[in-house]
């Protein structure tokens, strides 16, 4: 027992007075974020026509799956579009309201890749007092359409 005691003590002195050389030390370089494409005012313009035009495209595609015709007129489906300028990317967000479930997706209108969902109840000037059975952003998870709101904020404004 008292030997490993010494051992360990002259191990920790070893490591107390060994610096690696900077050869040896690997740092790696500074993280740089992509900046954002610089866009003249009719760049934007033309690109936020383009984005418009691709959800129109995608809800025309989408509609008549998110409202089969059920013959009550209780199925409610729109979107909304926003051009990105920080990402560069054109995001479609579909809400369809079928009698009291709420459905909200985000997608990316080029690529349709799904950045968001939430489903659950539909909430009319009362806190919801169930959870959503769906409700994320990305990899973040929520318990509330509000907070499903506040997720979604950043993708939709710039």
């Amino acid at each position: 027992m008292l030997w490993r005691l010494a051992l360990l003590v002259l191990f920790g002195m070893f490591l107390a007075w060994y610096e690696p050389s900077q050869d040896q030390v690997s740092v790696p370089p500074p993280a740089r974020e992509a900046a954002p494409p610089v866009l003249s005012e009719d760049q934007f313009r033309e690109r936020t026509e383009q984005c418009d035009e691709s959800s129109r495209d995608a809800f025309r595609r989408e509609q008549p799956k998110a409202t089969p015709d059920s013959g009550d007129g209780s199925i409610t489906a729109n979107y909304r579009s926003h051009y990105a300028a920080k990402l560069d990317t054109c995001f479609f967000l579909l809400t369809v309201d079928r009698s009291g479930t709420l459905s909200k997706k985000l997608y990316d209108a080029d690529t349709r890749e799904l950045y968001g969902e939430y489903l659950g109840g539909v909430a009319i000037e009362s806190p919801l007092t169930s959870q959503p059975k769906t409700c994320r952003v990305e990899s973040l998870f929520c318990a509330s359409e509000r907070e499903w709101d506040v997720l979604v904020t950043p993708y939709l404004r710039d």
